[in-house]
């Protein structure tokens, strides 16, 4: 009788532990995670929760390693602080048009996600969110208005600090005009993308943010309007293949170090 149990839990244990999984991640949103795909997929309405590392660890921490998929389904308005965090062998997410914020350290160390791209309803992209994403190459997105409207909460929030490479509706960015329907290029909104090589900034721009387009290093023509009043600290640092500038009339403060390391 002893040696029949002992055969039976051999063989149901690689089976519970491929099993399928599934809870609750937020108040109105659940998770599941599907072995035979390795996709983890998060649904339901509203937001997810926080989650703290060590204290309070997302549900699915113990086998984050087998997920090579993340699926956000419409619905869900945020992605929680270090939701993902140590996912390294995802290579593929899908976020969903409903999603807000994407959290604080969200994606840490998803070092083999290669290309992301962010829906326009992201108006908020927390402080490490892509920090250790070094496998990432590219960000994809579809309106440049709703990109800038993005506030990106300190280091490594802005993806193409990673990834250099804007693509457009799947075409790299290289020449860009800011549409008139922007009013102010935000904080880091095109920290480090090196696919840019000129850029149109249209009237309508009254300010140009806190290293906006610093480490573009491909860069090498920039247009102002006049009605631009402000460019901020850092806004063009490391603009290393900037040739000249003619800054605007209009133009009454200019930050420390905002064209740094330009020669």
């Amino acid at each position: 009788m002893n040696k029949q149990f002992l055969l039976l839990v051999m063989i149901l244990l690689p089976m519970m532990a491929n099993a399928d999984q599934s809870g609750t991640c937020g108040k109105n949103v659940n998770w599941s995670f599907v072995e035979a795909t390795h996709t983890l997929t998060i649904s339901g309405n509203g937001e997810m929760e926080n989650f703290m590392n060590p204290s309070h660890l997302a549900p699915w921490d113990n086998f984050q390693t087998s997920i090579t998929k993340i699926v956000i389904e419409k619905g869900v308005q945020s992605i929680g602080n270090e939701a993902f965090i140590g996912c390294v062998n995802v290579i593929d997410v899908a976020i969903a048009s409903s999603v807000i914020t994407i959290g604080r350290a969200s994606f840490w160390n998803c070092s083999s996600l290669i290309t992301l791209k962010i829906p326009n309803n992201v108006t908020s992209i927390g402080e490490y969110a892509f920090i250790g994403c070094s496998s990432l190459t590219s960000v994809d997105i579809s309106d440049i208005s709703a990109w800038c409207n993005i506030d990106f909460d300190g280091a490594y929030s802005n993806p193409l600090e990673l990834a250099h490479d804007l693509f457009i509706n799947g075409k790299i960015a290289t020449n860009l005009t800011i549409p008139n329907t922007v009013d102010a290029i935000k904080k880091a909104t095109f920290l480090g993308c090196s696919s840019l090589t000129s850029i149109v900034v249209p009237s309508s721009v009254t300010s140009i943010g806190e290293s906006a387009f610093a480490n573009c290093s491909g860069l090498f023509d920039i247009k102002m309007s006049e009605g631009l009043n402000s460019i901020g600290y850092s806004a063009f640092s490391g603009c290393s293949s900037l040739n000249s500038i003619i800054i605007p009339n209009s133009v009454l403060t200019i930050d420390d170090l905002a064209f740094a390391y330009c020669i």
